[in-house]
């Protein structure tokens, strides 16, 4: 069912977006690379511990984000 959601479009009959689904895998995917890369390119230059102590500050800050911010198909979520 996945697949045939993200490859046709076939995502059921009362789902939204479905023409975008596509899209957004692959955004997600190229994000995620990306990210990735941004990463070890972080623990290249400046080492483990300032990108252990990064990736510790982005938790915090990425839950207050998803609680105060109205995202166009999540929602706020309460805190």
């Amino acid at each position: 069912d996945a697949m045939g959601c993200v490859l046709w479009g076939s995502c059921g009959p009362d789902a939204a977006g479905t023409n975008l689904s596509g899209v957004v895998v692959l955004a997600y995917v190229a994000t995620n690379i990306l990210w990735n890369l941004s990463i070890l390119a972080s623990v290249k230059m400046s080492g483990a511990l300032s990108t252990f102590v990064s990736l510790k500050f982005i938790f915090p800050l990425s839950t207050l984000l998803f609680a105060y911010v109205d995202w166009p198909l999540l929602g706020r979520t309460p805190v």
